[in-house]
């Protein structure tokens, strides 16, 4: 029953022949999204309270602000010795070329990373869930990401947004934070160098850095995307950045030092299509790929952030199947790896469960 840890490890889900990897998208078009054409002004769901525009912080998105100044170290606690400013390419960040790969401060631009399993053979043949773990069902899941051996969530929402710890077996809450009532808690992500952690904002164009340990948050820190929203964000290790989304078909590249973005690429199809509503993010190490929810569906993408072509379609429809939920569920997302590879952990917006699956 829901809210109780079990193991189901004999039912597979598979995916359509078609679902997994688009090698050739006309072939069925009903199993493809197509690009939105009001992506422009999509906004999340009327339901949900929205934020004044005339509220939004028109400053800078450059100074770093402590929420206590004493707390703020002389150097970024972010920084890593790996960094270089000069990696970093200088000017409006809007100028800056999608398909120029060279813009992106990777180590070695030259050289994209070769994936250790390719994400069509990895997530195409469908999955098996070897556990439950209960979850809050008053949680508005906006991200989720494993570290430290416990699991962490951002929540959204405004009044309701939080920060919390969870044990990863029972889901019981250790520590918990809530944002001010004037946040919509959005995307999070790990960073690994000085175990802190990352929230963007949907809104307001604000960011926290809080301890992994305590959830003490450490400062604060203004950004701008395309749409000037924070979706999702996950750390990406081969090019040591955070990988940020905002609704829109792109991801962002942010320098870890600064927030700031060193790059962007544009998500499509293998046939050039754009697909936008791109949400929450997670970076797989099995595949080097990043993995995002599709707002407004049960689906992820595995996309490969280094020229934005999607290599793998998975349909998670039947994880938790929409006809079986009640009112009060909402759509899938939350994903995260784990300390185990090729293990994943999915939910959804006020689902009472967190699903462990394996792909076969």
């Amino acid at each position: 029953s829901k809210g109780m840890l079990f193991s189901v490890p004999s039912v597979v889900h598979t995916n359509s022949p078609t679902t997994p990897f688009i090698s050739n998208p006309s072939a069925n078009q009903s199993a493809l999204l197509t690009e939105n054409p009001s992506a422009s002004s999509i906004s999340k769901p009327s339901s949900l309270p929205t934020n004044n525009p005339s509220a939004l912080d028109s400053a800078k998105p450059s100074a770093l602000q402590s929420t206590n100044p004493s707390k703020i170290p002389t150097e970024n606690p972010l920084a890593s010795a790996s960094y270089k400013p000069s990696q970093s390419p200088t000017g409006n960040p809007s100028t800056l070329a999608s398909a120029n790969l060279s813009v992106l401060p990777t180590a070695n631009p030259s050289v994209l990373p070769t994936a250790n399993i390719s994400a069509a053979n990895h997530f195409g043949n469908g999955f098996v869930v070897l556990s439950t773990i209960p979850h809050d069902p008053t949680s508005f899941t906006q991200g989720l990401v494993y570290a430290n051996g416990v699991l962490y969530e951002s929540t959204g929402l405004y009044r309701k947004s939080k920060v919390r710890r969870l044990e990863i077996s029972t889901g019981a809450t250790l520590t918990s934070v809530n944002l001010d009532d004037q946040y919509f808690g959005e995307g999070l992500a790990f960073y690994p160098k000085n175990n802190t952690l990352v929230q963007v904002t949907w809104k307001k164009r604000t960011g926290f850095v809080y301890d992994a340990i305590s959830l003490e948050e450490l400062y604060t820190f203004k950004f701008s995307t395309g749409r000037n929203e924070g979706w999702g964000i996950t750390y990406y290790p081969i090019t040591n950045t955070f990988i940020v989304s905002d609704g829109s078909d792109q991801l962002y590249f942010w320098d870890v030092n600064l927030f700031k973005e060193t790059g962007r690429v544009t998500v499509k199809w293998p046939d050039g299509r754009t697909l936008d509503n791109l949400n929450e993010l997670e970076y797989d190490p099995v595949t080097n790929n990043v993995l995002s929810n599709v707002w407004m569906e049960d689906r992820v993408v595995a996309i490969c952030p280094l020229t934005g072509i999607i290599q793998a379609d998975i349909d998670l429809s039947s994880l938790w199947p929409y006809n079986e939920r009640p009112r009060s569920a909402d759509v899938l997302n939350g994903i995260s790896t784990t300390d185990v590879m090729g293990e994943y952990l999915f939910t959804g917006k006020k689902w009472p469960d967190i699903y462990k699956v394996a792909f076969i």
